[in-house]
């Protein structure tokens, strides 16, 4: 299966978005070449966008069931980030979907080479865990 991978930014200025789309680019192809056996074959997309839950709505009618996507939408804490597999052709394409607003907190200090102030905020959004159902 060959790997096309597309990196969408939505919601910002092209300026940035390219610089985000670009660099985001260059981490998937840097960890596509280590030998960590890490396979992303069927990793299609990347979306980065303002509002998530808007996108996840857009990509329902991609799923199997065509069913609603669930995220997490409560005053302490919402989502971030979601990864969806989609059936494609006889197999399945991963996606993977981020709040940009997020990515931009992961950010290190290039002088330094330490995490930006916002990256353990930034890191403990992307670890709390979806809503349970009653």
């Amino acid at each position: 299966m060959e790997n096309s991978l597309t990196v969408i930014v939505k919601g910002l200025a092209d300026t940035p978005a390219n610089k985000i789309g670009l660099a985001v680019a260059e981490v998937i192809k840097t960890i596509s070449k280590n030998d960590k056996g890490l396979d992303l074959r069927r990793l299609k997309k990347i979306i980065l966008c303002l509002d998530l839950p808007e996108e996840l709505r857009e990509l329902e009618n991609r799923t199997a069931s065509g069913r609603e996507i669930e995220y997490t939408d409560e005053k302490y804490a919402q989502v971030v980030g979601k990864v969806l597999t989609f059936p494609f052709e006889e197999d399945f394409e991963i996606y993977i979907i981020l709040n940009v607003n997020v990515m931009s907190n992961l950010y290190f200090d290039n002088k330094e080479s330490k995490p930006s102030p916002n990256f353990y905020n930034a890191l403990h959004q992307l670890h709390v865990g979806p809503k349970k159902s009653a």
